[in-house]
């Protein structure tokens, strides 16, 4: 049998130019070699010439499923049943079966003509189209992009391209220089492309605005769409660098606006390394890379983010002095200024937007190393293990060991991001050694009459012990320190003290030839020990009856605790798990609680503790005593506030606080003023006294009442004082000014009439005095009395 495909709905009108030819679009008649179909394509299947109908089958069971009877038709009569392109692939003396596959599911399937059995697949097609650039200009080199259309299981068919608000015309000058027009429909504005494919697009002279290039495959009727944006504005492209260590990532950012497209340019041929970068379909006006100063030559440009939809091509060009040094295939990129430039690449022309600078400074010197433990029962193979160790609180810094448990080493601030990268969270000792040049030993400082140095070596051969080295956080889970898990092999790792070396040595690309960069520390490795506290020998009858202990277990391990009171005392067993907690110089601690409520004080039990894992125990015998009171707050409070004030001048009503309890607490200070309730809390440890203040509102005259529990009081704001001082003072002086003055008049006056009566007297006086002998006093009298008179009468005139 001889079986083709066509589309039935395929139809084409409008008119092309004569380059192009209509018929060269896929019609959907086709010989199907390798039995596939794509769906929405329809059958022609040559079947035998006695059939009247086809059988056609679904091949989902072993016999398969009837799920359509088709009828036959003669060679002759298919054109006028459906049209020329069936009748082309068919002749007039044969017999041929017609399928519309449009609503057939994707599966397998077969007819069956009575004589032979035909099977046959439907596929359904999926296509993808993209522009490598969201954003393109409208003149020069800036309009030119790339358009693909993939299909990823159907390599060959032809597809129909438009967009609104692009003629034909527009359409046929964008493509035409990919050569890829298969036929350009004026009356439906597209054009059809061979496909699948990648298609040169050059939007020059197009009108700016946003498109989408809706395609659809020509005999499947399969579509999917693509956005591009035209603009006419000019492109600006710039270019920011941090600086960077020699063996680090470089952080670049390639600002790019009314543009989805950079060349990135790094170095210089003439300094021996020279890198180019393409970037395309540049979103949000901006994309940042990593460069990779560890290994330059082998693909060192990246998206930072993984996610990101840019697309990145790249070139490395470096010289033969810089290529190989020492038999390395790779050398760091130098400590440098390197030039770093952004702008357009047209066809090897470069034009140049912006220019900057790369600074890669040298490495430097790790800064020290740190040991940590873990508990024994925790695996810490990988950093997934050991964050998690981290967060459940299972990692101690530490220089005192206990035996078993895990022992971990940091390297601070070892650096070379780049380098550790390409070295995963399980490498060990050698890999170590070979590509960081990194070596681990560990020597024992027993050195007795009974007993030798031993040496641990993180390589194969280093050493009288080999050690298991693992480094945890290698790849994308370094940060700047190496972290790893050691593990010495041997039973002669036990309790004693050990020198440490850590040596980086001229495998490392950043150390010199025969140089060696070292660090020395020393830890201990001390016995499993458990033990009780002396306090232990009491506990509580109480519902929270605690006890402790000391260990040299790492933090975070976990222990079996139980108390054990014999028939003849409480008769009652109970079991308690604990938790070390971390102490110091590598003495933990550790508690657990028991519920002895109902217990009397003076019973005698055992108390033990254990490790789940390990041999490390100890046993105490312990008495049940009477459960002390528990600790409380108890507060006094005294309360001060004045009984009067003037308008607007300061009070406060003050509240002090004594905490003359046990514990600390927190008291609220409640008061009442004037029917408003305000409060203030203080927090206070026992034996500890506040003040509050509540200031009281004079502004007005009147009386303010108060109340702070059980004081309560009053405080009456009086009048101004100033005011009643002025006005007292006015009044008085004007009072008493005015009686003053009536007063010393009246008695001046009285005085005055005395002194005339005196004056009159004075004159006989004088006259008898001069009688007498006593010449002149009685005639200065009477010109004195005469004088007064005189100034007396003028006054009264006036």
């Amino acid at each position: 049998m001889v079986m083709s495909v066509f589309a039935m709905s395929a139809a084409f009108a409008g008119s092309a130019a004569a380059d192009y030819d209509e018929d060269d679009i896929d019609s959907g008649v086709t010989s199907i070699d390798g039995d596939r179909v794509f769906a929405g394509q329809t059958i022609v299947e040559q079947v035998d010439n006695d059939s009247d109908t086809v059988d056609l089958y679904e091949n989902d069971s072993d016999d398969g499923q009837l799920i359509r009877v088709l009828d036959t038709y003669n060679g002759s009569d298919l054109e006028s049943e459906f049209d020329e392109d069936v009748a082309e692939v068919a002749d007039d003396e044969n017999t041929y079966v017609v399928i519309d596959t449009t609503d057939l599911d994707t599966s397998s399937y077969h007819i069956d003509d009575g004589e032979d059995v035909t099977p046959f697949e439907i596929l359904t097609q999926e296509i993808t189209t993209e522009f490598e650039d969201n954003i393109v200009g409208n003149e020069d080199t800036e309009a030119v992009t790339e358009f693909e259309i993939d299909d990823a299981i159907r390599p060959d068919f032809t597809a129909e391209v438009s967009a609104d608000g692009l003629s034909a015309n527009d359409l046929e000058s964008i493509f035409e220089d990919s050569g890829d027009i298969v036929y350009v429909d004026d009356e439906e504005d597209s054009v059809t492309l061979d496909a699948r494919g990648s298609y040169n697009a050059d939007f020059d002279s197009i009108e700016a605005g946003e498109y989408e290039f809706v395609t659809e495959v020509s005999d499947t009727g399969v579509t999917d769409t693509a956005t591009i944006t035209v603009t006419d504005e000019d492109p600006e492209r710039v270019i920011v660098a941090d600086s960077v260590v020699s063996g680090d990532y470089a952080e670049i950012t390639v600002g790019a606006e009314n543009t989805g497209s950079a060349n990135v340019t790094l170095g210089d041929k003439e300094a021996g390394y020279f890198s180019t970068v393409n970037l395309t379909n540049i979103e949000d006006d901006e994309v940042v890379l990593k460069f990779d100063t560890y290994n330059p030559q082998d693909g060192p440009w990246e998206l930072q983010d993984d996610d990101s939809d840019v697309n990145l091509d790249q070139n490395v060009s470096v010289n033969d002095g810089y290529d190989e040094e020492d038999g390395e295939d790779s050398l760091p990129l130098a400590p440098h200024n390197w030039d770093l430039e952004v702008g357009v690449d047209d066809d090897g022309d470069f034009s140049v937007d912006d220019r900057t600078s790369l600074t890669v400074n040298s490495y430097e010197e790790f800064t020290g190393v740190s040991t940590a433990t873990a508990p024994a029962d925790v695996t810490i193979s990988s950093y997934d293990d050991y964050q998690e160790a981290l967060d459940d609180g299972q990692i101690t810094d530490a220089s005192q060991i206990a035996e078993n448990d895990n022992l971990l080493l940091t390297v601070e601030n070892f650096g070379a991001e780049a380098a550790v990268d390409a070295l995963s969270s399980t490498d060990e000792g050698d890999d170590l050694a070979e590509e960081l040049g990194i070596i681990l030993e560990l020597t024992s400082t027993d050195d007795g009459p009974y007993s030798s140095e031993q040496v641990w070596n993180s390589t194969e051969d280093g050493g009288d012990h080999n050690m298991s080295v693992t480094l945890v956080n290698g790849g994308e889970d370094y940060n700047g320190d190496l972290i790893f898990a050691l593990e010495p092999d041997s039973e002669e790792f036990q309790s004693d003290e050990y020198d440490a070396t850590l040596s980086v040595n001229d495998n490392n690309a950043y150390v010199d030839d025969g140089e060696e960069l070292e660090a020395d520390f020393d830890f201990d490795v001390n016995d499993r020990e458990i033990e009780w506290d002396d306090s232990a020998s009491e506990i509580e009858a109480s519902e929270d009856g605690t006890v402790t202990g000391t260990t040299t277990l790492a933090p975070g391990t976990e222990l079996g605790t139980e108390i054990d009171s014999s028939v003849d005392e409480g008769s009652f067993v109970d079991t308690e798990d604990a938790v070390v907690a971390a102490g110091s110089d590598g003495e933990h601690t550790f508690s657990v609680t028991y519920d002895l409520s109902e217990y009397d004080e003076g019973v005698d039990a055992e108390l033990s503790v254990y490790e789940h894992d390990f041999d490390a125990e100890d046993d105490i015998d312990t008495t049940l005593v009477a459960a002390e009171e528990d600790a409380e707050a108890e507060f006094e409070t005294d309360v001060d506030a004045p009984e009067t004030v003037d308008v607007d001048d300061d009070a406060s009503l003050d509240v002090t606080v004594e905490n003359v309890g046990d514990a600390a607490g927190t008291y609220t200070v409640e008061a009442l003023i004037d029917g408003e309730t305000y409060t203030e809390e203080v927090e206070l440890d026992a034996g500890a006294s506040d003040t509050v203040s509540f200031d009281f509102d004079t502004s007005e005259e009147g009386d303010i009442e108060w109340e702070v529990g059980d004081d309560a009081g009053t405080l009456t704001v009086e009048g101004d004082a100033d005011e009643n001082g002025d006005e007292n003072g006015d009044e008085n002086g004007d009072e008493n000014g005015a009686e003053n003055g009536d007063e010393n008049g009246a008695e001046n006056g009285d005085e005055d009439d005395s002194d005339d009566s005196d004056a009159d007297d004075s004159d006989d006086s004088d006259d008898d005095d001069d009688d007498d002998g006593t010449p002149g006093f009685g005639i200065a009298v009477a010109l004195a009395a005469l004088l007064g008179a005189a100034m007396l009468a003028l006054r009264k005139q006036n």
